[in-house]
Formats: structure tokens, C-alpha cells, sequence
């Protein structure tokens, strides 16, 4: 196994039982962005894999949106695909040719 990298978002997940309601710390992975907007999952295996540097960067951009975003640690099989720019990921557009 490799290792690589990914971006956890946290948040508060409210839970409710009757009339009594709280909150509870929760995250979720970055998955990358889908016709603009950010997409996500609770499973790591479906996270997308980036180097550290691209890492760091899309929680430093998260983190200044008003989210909370922290770089993490994922296990990779030698087929994964592990994203190294914006590009990849399509946060950015390709450059025209």
C-alpha cells in the first residue's frame, strides 16, 4: 500500500431523539468538485487521493471559504490515481491548448 493524502471537512451533525436535539462532531471526506459543486463521502476508500502539497492547498481554499478542513492520511492500492494539481481534481480548468 501507498500512502497518500486526502482532506477531511468537519462539521456538526445534529441528532434528535423525541423533543431532545443535540449536536455531534462529524466529518466527511473531499471528493472533489462535481458540475461546481464540492462533493463529498463518509467512506475513505471513495476520498480523492492527492499528493500533500495539492492536499494542503484544497484545505487552505476550504478553510478560507468558511469550512473546516484538515489534511489526513490516505492508504492507496498501487492502481489509485493520485491527483497532484487543481486541474486533476477540476477545481481549475484545463489551460487551452
Amino acid at each position: 500500500m501507498e500512502t497518500c493524502y486526502g482532506v477531511k471537512v468537519h462539521a456538526k451533525k445534529r441528532m434528535r431523539d423525541g423533543d431532545h436535539e443535540w449536536l455531534i462532531p462529524h466529518f466527511v471526506y473531499y471528493g472533489g468538485l462535481n458540475h461546481g459543486k464540492m462533493q463529498t463521502t463518509s467512506n475513505h476508500y471513495a476520498a480523492t487521493a492527492m499528493t500533500q502539497n495539492l492536499a494542503e492547498q484544497v484545505a487552505a481554499k476550504l478553510n478560507k471559504s468558511g469550512l473546516k478542513a484538515t489534511v489526513c492520511d490516505l492508504f492507496a492500492d498501487p492502481d489509485t490515481l493520485i491527483h497532484d494539481t487543481f486541474v486533476d481534481i477540476a477545481e481549475e480548468a484545463r489551460p487551452p491548448v
